[in-house]
């Protein structure tokens, strides 16, 4: 059931009409926990043992933990927990990349070793990962451990942000999901919908039209002009950004029909002026979570400057690794670290604040051209492509030609987009029905709605 679907319209339509008919609290509580489990075996039924298997495992874990006073023990049910969630992580996720890489470099020692193929279950490293930070904090005495088994399970499976976040935390995200209090709020419910119509607009409209432009181009650059590779890493740069921003759009407006409030995940992430400020902008919930899970765990800035830059790039290699099982994905962590280091020390000194803008957009799409690629010989041959036709003017003349009839809409489509989501937010004077219009009937006579699914959807 694709966020960007008839389907699921219809079965937000249906959750969101009995929810508002049922007496609050437990009823409403036991209304989204069903719904969660049901839009979650839409995608593979057989998987919701495993995911509520997370659940009960940090449940039963947090309730140890709040009843044990000795630190040891603490810290072995916090082991405990470690062990299972990153356990099932990996066996599901990492496992062929595992047996991959096992076999390239030791083979030739040891023999090949063949594992199992396991089909990666939808959102595993979203609910791991949110799961995960709730039996940290009552680790860390923050929050107390809940005593609701249903409550923490809804938590964990509030279908609105299950598959692909936004990544909360307990202490946000625990007291809003209880429904003690929620009553129909006409602000929420035109707040909702207003979000809900921007990421369908940004996905069906946006997103779905850039893969057309890039997704050739990447599976075949041998046959690309350089005029068309780098339009195609321009494409999916604004692609990805659409795509899971605009997802990032339907779960905030669905869980606030809810009365619920979910955390931003995108600020403008292509006006950020480096590195360092990109990444205070650009997927903010995974973000927050490795400073806080991660980088702090390490020690922080509290430390020597050597111990500083491992921190550092420790974060940025398992953020490379949470969003795929292969060495395209951990190298891009890497280098983003690397100039995130960079910027950090040396790129904020600089005054010219276009230029800056300009330099991080440049180097984050070039990055994001790895992030695409299957795999590495398929990258190199995409700037092999790129470098060997630049000085052919012939070449770069024919693709351009080819490129003008579908093509030469895409800019205005950009910038209109970007100056209509502008226009809307900073002018509160706009009457409500001709916000909800601007983007329902582009959406209604260009919408693409083929089921092409989210990208996030895959980590």
């Amino acid at each position: 059931m694709f966020f960007h679907s008839w389907l699921f319209i219809l079965f937000a339509i249906a959750v969101v009409g009995l929810f508002y008919c049922l007496p609050k609290g437990l009823p409403r509580r036991l209304l989204l926990l069903l719904a969660g489990l049901y839009f979650y075996a839409c995608f593979r039924p057989e998987y919701l043992i495993l995911m509520l298997a997370v659940v009960f495992m940090d449940y039963t874990v947090a309730r140890f933990m709040e009843k044990t006073i000795a630190i040891k023990k603490c810290r072995f049910f916090l082991c405990c927990s470690l062990f299972f969630d990153l356990g099932i992580l990996f066996l599901f996720k990492y496992l062929g990349f595992f047996e991959e890489t096992w076999n390239a470099i030791f083979s030739s020692l040891s023999g090949e070793i063949h594992l199992p193929s396991l089909l990666l279950p939808m959102g595993i490293s979203f609910y791991t990962f949110q799961s995960l930070s709730y039996v940290i904090d009552v680790y860390r005495k923050k929050i107390p451990a809940e005593k609701s088994l249903l409550q923490y399970s809804l938590y964990v499976t509030f279908f609105p942000q299950l598959v692909a976040g936004p990544i909360e935390n307990a202490k946000h995200l625990l007291p809003q999901v209880r429904f003690e209090e929620k009553s129909f709020a006409i602000e929420n419910f035109k707040e909702g919908t207003f979000r809900i119509l921007q990421g369908f607009f940004k996905k069906a409209i946006l997103a779905d039209t850039l893969a057309t432009i890039a997704d050739p181009v990447f599976l075949n650059p041998q046959d690309a002009s350089s005029l068309m590779i780098l339009v195609s890493a321009i494409a999916f740069a604004f692609q990805i950004y659409f795509d899971f921003s605009g997802y990032s759009d339907i779960a905030i407006g669905t869980a606030r029909l809810f009365g619920v409030r979910l955390m931003e995940n995108f600020k403008t992430p292509y006006l950020a002026l480096n590195f360092y400020d990109f990444w205070k902008r650009w997927h903010i919930s995974l973000t927050s979570w490795l400073r806080e899970y991660v980088y702090f765990s390490l020690g922080g800035s509290r430390c020597s400057s050597l111990r500083h830059i491992f921190n550092v790039m420790a974060v940025f290699f398992v953020s490379g690794l949470w969003h795929g099982a292969a060495w395209t994905f951990v190298l891009w962590g890497i280098l983003h670290g690397l100039i995130y280091l960079y910027d950090q020390h040396f790129n904020q000194k600089e005054n010219f604040k276009i230029w800056r803008c300009v330099r991080t957009f440049s180097l984050v799409t070039f990055l994001f051209t790895l992030f695409r690629a299957p795999n590495f010989s398929l990258w190199l041959q995409y700037w092999k492509s790129f470098f060997a036709h630049i000085f052919s003017a012939e070449s770069v003349l024919m693709k351009w030609s080819e490129l003008l009839p579908s093509m030469a809409w895409v800019p205005v489509l950009f910038g209109g987009a970007i100056l209509l989501f502008q226009f809307l937010y900073s002018n509160k004077n706009v009457p409500i029905l001709l916000k909800y219009l601007l983007y329902l009937l582009p959406l209604i006579f260009f919408g693409r709605f083929s089921g092409q699914g989210f990208i996030y959807f895959q980590f």
